[in-house]
């Protein structure tokens, strides 16, 4: 046999191969060959979903139905809630989340970002404020540690809305500071907590003014409280509220110091009256919130919502889906369904989410069930 044709058979049979092998694949490297759908329920902690469950169901192209029920919720109440209220409530001017991802970020949209002073470790608690699971928080040393920014707010006589969360642990100074300012003792607007009696004070222009006391308001010893000014020079008030509930108003009557420096978190300026044990989710609102606002703000760290979820695999073509589930509050039912939903889905190895949201309650009529659209994750 001649050695060229040898050398040809192998290279035919190769040919062969790789037609066969590759005919009618459409493969890349790093592109799932077949699309996943992601079934999401959303629903308020407040309603328990009864046996058997969150009830998905889907109709494929070829008309084939499929379905399945999913008791379990894969993740409970976040801490994004807490800071979709934030933001959602009013506007900030400032808002800091001091947890252990972009704690110093300015959630606001203002870009005032916050600086760390003292070497602290933002994010180093990982027992967040209020109870949920993924919120972290940020450790004082009591010495030196605090946060810093450029922002000034304390100008002019419009009210300003100051919030936050403290944790305070003992073996600390006197007083611990909530918030304060970069400017010297005499010229610093400041909020601290008197650790001995727990009292809250406010001293509008530093310490050659006035203080503003309010007693025991403070939260006890190694116990997360959520803690709210509202500063209103032109009005002469300043308001304090405790976990969403108004302590009281007391006459304000210093303007801000004509050099107040700028806003801090944790500690004054030259690490004066420094905080001791935790706080988070500060922020700062160039107005007065209501009663109504701050209240929702609280509520929003104990409320919370379940999430559930199913998976499937999907081909290209024209889709159903649908969720259903019945619900108990105050031992009474609920049921509602969403109705079938059309969707599309085209190639090209996405993740799809098509996602509900469980409305109402047995008490509050009527409870439904709403889709939203289609999105790629």
């Amino acid at each position: 046999m001649p050695d060229s044709f040898l050398i040809l058979v192998p290279l035919l049979v190769l040919a062969v191969v790789l037609l066969l092998g590759f005919a009618g694949c459409d493969f890349r490297p790093g592109v799932l060959p077949s699309s996943s759908l992601t079934f999401r329920a959303t629903v308020s902690t407040d309603l328990t979903v009864l046996p058997p469950g969150v009830h998905f169901r889907w109709t494929d192209p070829n008309g084939s139905v499929g379905a399945q029920d999913v008791m379990m919720p894969v993740s409970g109440p976040s801490i994004n809630g807490y800071i979709a209220k934030a933001i959602t409530v009013s506007p900030p001017s400032l808002f800091w989340t001091l947890a252990d991802v972009n704690g110093l970020h300015d959630q606001s949209g203002n870009a005032r970002d916050g600086a760390p002073l003292g070497g602290v470790t933002i994010g180093g608690d990982p027992d967040g404020p209020s109870g949920f699971a993924d919120a972290t928080a940020t450790v004082f040393d009591g010495t030196d540690d605090g946060i810093g920014s450029s922002y000034d707010p304390f100008i002019g006589t419009a009210p300003r809305t100051f919030v936050g969360w403290a944790k305070w642990a003992a073996g600390g100074p006197a007083q611990y500071t909530l918030f304060g300012s970069s400017a010297g003792d005499a010229d610093r607007p400041t909020l601290r907590v008197s650790v001995g009696n727990r009292n809250v004070v406010f001293l509008p222009s530093g310490s050659d003014g006035q203080a503003i006391n309010w007693a025991a308001a403070a939260g006890p010893e190694d116990v997360w409280f959520m803690w709210a000014l509202v500063a209103d020079p032109g009005n002469t008030r300043a308001t304090l509220f405790i976990d969403g509930v108004r302590i009281s108003a007391q006459a304000m009557t210093d303007p801000w110091p004509a050099a107040p420096g700028n806003f801090q978190a944790a500690v004054g300026a030259a690490s004066k009256q420094p905080f001791k044990g935790s706080q988070a989710l500060v922020a700062v609102y160039e107005q007065a919130l209501s009663n109504a606002q701050i209240g929702a703000l609280y509520q929003a760290s104990l409320g919370g919502v379940n999430v559930y979820e199913h998976k499937i695999y999907v081909d290209k073509g024209s889709w159903l889906g649908a969720c259903a589930m019945t619900v108990q509050a105050d031992s009474q039912t609920a049921q509602g369904d969403s109705g079938d939903l059309a969707f599309d889905t085209v190639s090209g190895g996405y993740h799809y989410v098509l996602a509900f949201l469980a409305n109402g309650s047995p008490t509050a009529p009527p409870f439904t069930i709403t889709s939203g659209e289609l999105t790629t994750e």
